[in-house]
């Protein structure tokens, strides 16, 4: 994932993020300013509308760190049967 501002996070690095400073192992009382942009703020940028509304979408950390869980667990089943 490349996020707007030329900061990239691999999928390491966002499972990390997601389980060191969001809730998952624990939380940080302080985010990085780079993960707050990409898991509260819009810096990948991307907006949806209609017409004339246009509004940011909701983060993709969620989303990404759940399609990465579901690649781990499939293909550790493809490989243990």
């Amino acid at each position: 994932m490349i996020v707007a501002g030329g900061v990239s996070y691999s999928r390491s690095d966002l499972v990390l993020k997601v389980a060191n400073q969001d809730g998952g192992g624990h939380v940080d009382p302080g985010l990085d300013d780079a993960y707050h942009d990409l898991s509260r703020g819009n810096s990948v940028g991307w907006l949806t509308g209609v017409g004339d509304t246009v509004e940011p979408l909701s983060t993709p950390v969620l989303a990404t760190v759940r399609q990465i869980a579901f690649e781990v667990l499939w293909t550790a089943a493809k490989e243990l049967t």
